[in-house]
């Protein structure tokens, strides 16, 4: 902690107040996390960021006074002094902007944009989209995030802070746990995908009453496992490039790679790409992709 100015407390009453003060602020920054409240605390951060370059010189009759009158102060729970000002610090990586409440969610949200983009692209060029378009987005917003990551990870402009619930602490993401958070991104995605088709198949008013079930379930597992057996072929080759020495690969390079694993592994079942058809026939029909 740098030095800036040196306060003496010698009296238990000087004590209660100060540590009463600093603490009833630093918990309200710390628990509300409320949404609509996170303006309000980074505004707050950075002047209760001052407060942590004061250096604190308690006397001996200070410090008897402290542990004495500590448990009495209302609303203070603290085991330790040490204690109050890791929470100072927690206030100071809210104000730093660099503190994220769902790591998962960001993530979900780059690759629904990513995804969204590629979308858009399609329908604009080609008047519609289907489940391939959807599919193929999905794990390509995936291998776009997997590989910025990493990246970002190993020339340190990736620095993320969060709170983990086991072991009552924020700090900093390390890349396994960032990469473990993306997974969990792309299975938020995966969701999506089930509910892309669920609403094609429900797309008419006789199919939504009856409940039908165009594509069969067999299809539909298919479809989930391929996009997973994508997503774990893609990491394999990132770490292998990564580990000869490779780096960022690029939006083009990434997006070929994508796409020859999506041509050799969910299109080359014919039967299943009839079915896919046959299910988004209204939609976009396609032979090859």
């Amino acid at each position: 902690m740098k030095k800036a100015t040196e306060i003496g407390f010698n009296t238990e009453e000087e004590i209660k107040m100060k540590i009463q003060e600093m603490t009833l602020t630093s918990n309200w920054l710390v628990k509300d996390s409320s949404a609509e409240k996170q303006d309000k605390q980074r505004e707050v951060a950075p002047i209760l960021g001052n407060e942590s370059n004061i250096k604190v010189s308690i006397s001996e009759e200070g410090q008897n006074a402290y542990r004495n009158s500590l448990n009495n102060l209302e609303g203070y729970t603290p085991s330790s002094l040490e204690e109050l000002f890791s929470h100072m610090e927690e206030a100071k990586i809210w104000a730093s902007g660099k503190f994220d409440m769902d790591v998962t969610n960001s993530l979900y949200i780059e690759m629904k944009q990513l995804e969204g983009g590629r979308i858009s692209y399609i329908k604009d060029r080609d008047g519609s989209y289907d489940l391939f378009d959807v599919a193929h987005g999905t794990l390509e917003a995936y291998a776009i995030m997997y590989d910025k990551l990493v990246q970002g990870h190993k020339d340190g402009t990736r620095e993320v802070y969060t709170n983990f619930a086991d072991e009552q602490t924020c700090r900093l993401v390390t890349l396994e746990e960032d990469l473990a958070f993306l997974d969990k991104a792309f299975d938020r995605c995966l969701e999506n995908v089930k509910g892309y088709i669920h609403a094609q198949e429900t797309s008419s008013w006789a199919s939504w009453i009856n409940l039908d079930s165009i594509l069969s379930q067999k299809y539909k597992d298919q479809t989930y496992d391929m996009m997973n057996e994508i997503k774990e072929e893609f990491q394999k080759r990132s770490e292998e490039r990564y580990a000869n020495g490779g780096s960022y690969a690029g939006r083009d390079e990434i997006s070929s790679t994508i796409n020859n694993l999506f041509k050799s592994i969910f299109i080359g079942d014919i039967e299943f790409v009839e079915s896919i058809n046959n299910l988004f026939s209204k939609v976009k029909v396609r032979s090859n992709y």
